[in-house]
C-alpha cells in the first residue's frame, strides 16, 4: 500500500499535467512488451513494435533498454525526469545529465532486484560512450515505438484530463482525488494505492503533479525517491489503438500539423503549449491556428498575457466524425 499524506497546501498544488511525458510512455510501454498477457487492446500494438525491431541494431537498442526498465519493485526514476516533462529532446538530454553519484546510487538500487548486463556497470560509473548509447537507443525507440501512434496517446490524454478538470470544477481537488483511479481511495487527508511495496510519501507542502498515461496498466506509480518533485503516474481509461493510427484521415484531409494542432487544442493549449508539445516552433503554430481559426474548427481567446486556442464545436464535430467512421460500413 502507498499513502500520499496531503496538507491543505498539497490540495491547493495538486494539478494534472498538461500533456502525456515521453519519458514515462517510454518507460511503461518497455513494460507492455515484457507482459506476456497485455491488454487486448494493447496487444496489437506489441506485434507492429516487435516486427519494427527485428533487424540486429534495433534488437540491440532493445536489449539496452529493457534490463533498466524490468517489471519489479524498483525503476531507477533518472530515467523519468519531472524538470522535462513533457518534452521528449529535452527529457533524453536530463537523462544524460543525471550526476554520477545518483547514477551510481540507482543503478546499485535496480542491480539488487533486477539481474543487470556487463555495461550497466560502466553506465553507473557515469562514462561517456554507455550514456550516449542509452540516449540514442531512447531516442530510436521512441520514433519506432510510440511516434507513429503520438496522436493518439495525446488525444486520449486529452480527453481524460478534460474529465478530471470537470471532476475539479464540481467538487474542487479533494473530488479529483476521490474519483482518480479504482486503485486508489480518498481517506483525507490521505489518498492510498494499491501498491505492489509499502511505503509513505509526505508531500509537506510541495504539492504532487497527477500525470495521465497510456501505459501505465496496472496501478498508478510514484517516483521511489521522495526527495524528488512528487508525481503520481495514473492509467486513463480506455487506453487501446483503433485499427490504425487516429490522426491519418485528419492528416490526409488538413495536413499532418494541422491535424495534430486540432488534436491538441480539444482541451485548450496556448501557442507556447502547442509547440512545446508538438516540437515546432511558435510561429509554425500561430501560421497552422490562423488556417484553422478561418475555417472555424478553432478558436482563440486572450488570456492574462497569452493566447488559448481551444477546438470549436464544428472541430469537435470533425474530431468525433473521424471516430464515427471508422465504426460504420
Amino acid at each position: 500500500m502507498l499513502r500520499i499524506h496531503f496538507t491543505s497546501e498539497d490540495l491547493i498544488r495538486t494539478r494534472v499535467a498538461a500533456a502525456a511525458d515521453p519519458m514515462w510512455e517510454i518507460v511503461l510501454s518497455l513494460h507492455i512488451l515484457q507482459t506476456r498477457r497485455p491488454a487486448f487492446t494493447l496487444d496489437k500494438w506489441r506485434r507492429e513494435v516487435r516486427g519494427r525491431f527485428t533487424d540486429q541494431r534495433r534488437r540491440g537498442q532493445l536489449a539496452r533498454l529493457m534490463p533498466l526498465a524490468p517489471i519489479a519493485t524498483y525503476m531507477p526514476d533518472f530515467l523519468t525526469p519531472s524538470h522535462a516533462a513533457g518534452n521528449l529532446v529535452e527529457g533524453i538530454d536530463a537523462v544524460l545529465s543525471t550526476p554520477p553519484p545518483r547514477l551510481r546510487r540507482e543503478m546499485q538500487r535496480l542491480g539488487a532486484v533486477s539481474r543487470l548486463p556487463a555495461w550497466a556497470g560502466e553506465l553507473a560509473a557515469g562514462k561517456s560512450d554507455p550514456l550516449h548509447n542509452l540516449g540514442k537507443a531512447l531516442g530510436d525507440y521512441h520514433r519506432f515505438a510510440l511516434a507513429p501512434y503520438w496522436h493518439h496517446i495525446q488525444e486520449r490524454v486529452d480527453t481524460d484530463r478534460t474529465a478530471r478538470g470537470q471532476a475539479l470544477l464540481d467538487g474542487g481537488p479533494e473530488h479529483l482525488l476521490e474519483t482518480l483511479s479504482p486503485q486508489t481511495s480518498w481517506r483525507r487527508p490521505v489518498l492510498e494505492i494499491n501498491y505492489p511495496v509499502d511505503r509513505d510519501l509526505r508531500l509537506d507542502g510541495r504539492g504532487i503533479t497527477l500525470l495521465p498515461s497510456f501505459f501505465c496498466q496496472t496501478y498508478p506509480i510514484t517516483l521511489a525517491d521522495v526527495t524528488l518533485p512528487p508525481v503520481l503516474v495514473y492509467p486513463i481509461a480506455q487506453a487501446g489503438f483503433p485499427s490504425a493510427p487516429t490522426a491519418e484521415g485528419l492528416s490526409a484531409l488538413l495536413g499532418a500539423t494541422r491535424a495534430a494542432i486540432l488534436v491538441a487544442t480539444r482541451p485548450g493549449r496556448s501557442t507556447g503549449e502547442l509547440a512545446k508539445l508538438l516540437n515546432v516552433s511558435a510561429g509554425t503554430v500561430s501560421y497552422h491556428v490562423s488556417a484553422l481559426r478561418d475555417a472555424e474548427l478553432v478558436i482563440s481567446r486572450r488570456n492574462a498575457n497569452m493566447v488559448v486556442h481551444t477546438t470549436t464545436p464544428l472541430g469537435g464535430k470533425l474530431l468525433h466524425g473521424r471516430h464515427q467512421s471508422t465504426t460504420r460500413p
